[in-house]
């Protein structure tokens, strides 16, 4: 009875453990902004479009790794941009649609290049469709 006690007391601060490890508070997001400003043409009405972007990561690490693969991440965001219907993306529900489909797109390159999707979110910082 002795030796059951002294191992369920032996194994007690590893179930502790555990379960502070499973409140770890997240890292605080930080933001890293793509610059310059992008600047592609559109398909059909307005002619092209003209924004600032902001990417939300979780803690410092992260937004390094954005700044390592920042070349690819303007790249996709060109690609992207270049295929948008100038007029849908006047509208609400079309600058939304962008900001959704632009998340999804650089979160699938993260995913390839570094195993993690990293991005959280995507803002506009100025938008500007003429």
């Amino acid at each position: 009875m002795r030796k059951l006690l002294y191992l369920a007391l032996l194994c007690l601060p590893l179930v502790t453990h555990a379960a502070d490890d499973e409140e770890e508070p997240l890292p605080d997001p930080v933001y890293y902004e793509l610059s310059p400003s992008l600047v592609t043409n559109l398909t059909g009405g307005p002619k092209y479009i003209r924004c600032d972007v902001q990417l939300m990561v979780r803690g410092e690490e992260n937004k390094a790794l954005l700044a390592k693969y920042a070349p690819a991440l303007r790249h996709e965001l060109f690609l992207l941009l270049a295929e948008q219907d100038g007029p849908t993306l006047r509208t609400p529900e079309g600058k939304e649609a962008l900001r959704q489909a632009a998340v999804a797109a650089l979160r699938t390159l993260m995913e390839k290049e570094t195993k993690q999707p990293l991005i959280e979110d995507l803002y506009f910082t100025s938008y500007y469709v003429r």
